[in-house]
């Protein structure tokens, strides 16, 4: 009886794991993803606003950069589907506290679509070459998700 009940558990973690890695495009099961690395941090503005919210929901600054962040993910597989993303120009120092990585799991497919249209070569890497457009969608969630929060 007990090895019943470890195999449900183990079974349901499981699941658990693969609906956490879903996407629009990636019903459960259906395809293998790819973690992809992005570096982001927030601009002087929004850096003691994160620092106050922070406090308040006693945890660190980090975790909520990347809740925001990972929530952006399956807005941008659905945005950048057919036309990949926008050609952003960042301005050199406009950012740069509390740096941090973070990791979207995403559909192969859609990592391989992307990469042949922005890294054809395969040189600088998928999170690069997306940088600068995932920070400017960042930027505008993180604001969003400072306000919604009363911060």
């Amino acid at each position: 009886m007990a090895s019943a009940a470890i195999e449900e558990r183990t079974a349901a973690a499981g699941a658990a794991a693969n609906a956490q890695a879903e996407t629009p495009d990636t019903p459960q099961g259906a395809g293998k993803t790819t973690v992809v690395y992005v570096a982001v941090s927030l601009t002087a503005a929004q850096a003691p606003r994160v620092e106050a919210w922070a406090k308040a929901a006693r945890c660190p600054v980090p975790f909520l950069i990347r809740r925001v962040a990972q929530g952006l993910r399956d807005d941008l597989c659905r945005d950048w589907k057919d036309t990949g993303w926008p050609e952003v120009c960042e301005r050199r120092g406009a950012r740069g506290r509390h740096p941090t990585s973070v990791t979207l799991t995403l559909p192969e497919t859609f990592v391989a679509e992307l990469s042949a249209r922005h890294d054809p070569l395969g040189i600088i890497g998928l999170g690069r070459a997306m940088g600068p457009a995932f920070r400017a969608r960042f930027e505008v969630a993180f604001d969003a998700a400072l306000a919604e929060s009363g911060f």
